[in-house]
């Protein structure tokens, strides 16, 4: 009985709640300046995120309100090929703050990160309101980017649908992915594009993080960054580590992952074969 309480309460909330969509990017850089400034600034905040800035004035922007739910997508790119599309974060907003240069909405405390998985198909059938009124598809065309339909925020119109997605990304088995960033990236992306598309939830740093730390983990502080990860580890059904010559050295993130999952680690040799679904850069 109390289970079917909470689930109506859940349905109701949802409907009260306007859901939003909006694509921010994620790229892997292999040279990058240790901008240690910016990274104190976005430090903190590994749990889940603390904001979403635009630039937009206008538009759907000005329909938030608080307590509206911001979906962020992103498709990651990288040198080799880009991941599929997935949904970034939850963006549960607890406050707006409307500027000339742009607009910021505060993430509530039930914001959160969300592992990589192929929301592809949640993304094809997703449906977005149009101002003139009505709905239609917010990816008319799969061949297209993703980023070309959402550059702007979009109202969604059944935010329930999303929601249920994210539930179940949730409730999925975790698999984490440990590298070394120096020599082991490459491999690392056709291994994770390999699992996502098998279907599975990965976390991965260069997802699972911060934008703008996934590329300056060296500049990170470790005493709220090793919590993060051996949280996620905690989380993860199995720990996948790809072997690299360099994998695994005295100091590195790599050892410290290695160590702490033991024999739950799984090594995986070089070189890992593209997959077929992974997309062209």
């Amino acid at each position: 009985m109390l289970a079917d309480e909470l689930a109506e309460a859940r349905m109701e909330e949802l409907t009260m709640v306007a859901h939003f969509m909006h694509y921010v990017c994620r790229t892997i850089r292999m040279r990058f300046p240790m901008e240690v400034g910016e990274v104190t600034a976005s430090t903190g905040h590994f749990a889940r995120p603390a904001f979403h800035v635009t630039h937009a004035v206008n538009g759907w922007v000005r329909d938030v309100r608080e307590h509206d739910v911001i979906w962020l997508v992103s498709q990651l790119k990288t040198p080799w090929g880009s991941l599929p599309p997935g949904i970034d974060a939850r963006i549960e907003v607890a406050s707006i703050e409307h500027g000339c240069a742009g607009t910021r909405f505060t993430a509530g405390p039930r914001s959160a990160w969300i592992p990589m998985r192929d929301a592809t198909e949640l993304l094809g059938t997703a449906r977005g309101v149009l101002k003139s009124g009505g709905s239609a598809r917010l990816w008319t065309n799969p061949e297209r980017h993703i980023g070309q339909y959402l550059q702007g925020m979009r109202a969604l119109e059944d935010g329930a649908l999303v929601d249920a997605w994210f539930q179940m990304a949730r409730e999925a088995k975790m698999e984490f992915v440990s590298y070394r960033q120096l020599d082991g990236t490459r491999d690392a992306f056709h291994y994770v594009a390999k699992r996502v598309c098998l279907g599975k939830t990965v976390f991965w740093d260069r997802w699972g993080l911060p934008r703008g730390i996934a590329e300056r983990r060296e500049a990170s502080p470790r005493a709220q960054l090793d919590p993060y990860l051996t949280s996620a580890m905690d989380r993860a059904a199995t720990v996948w580590g790809i072997a690299s010559p360099r994998y695994g050295e005295p100091g590195s993130y790599s050892a410290y992952e290695q160590q702490y999952a033991g024999v739950r680690l799984v090594l995986v040799q070089c070189p890992v074969a593209v997959h077929a679904c992974t997309q062209k850069a």
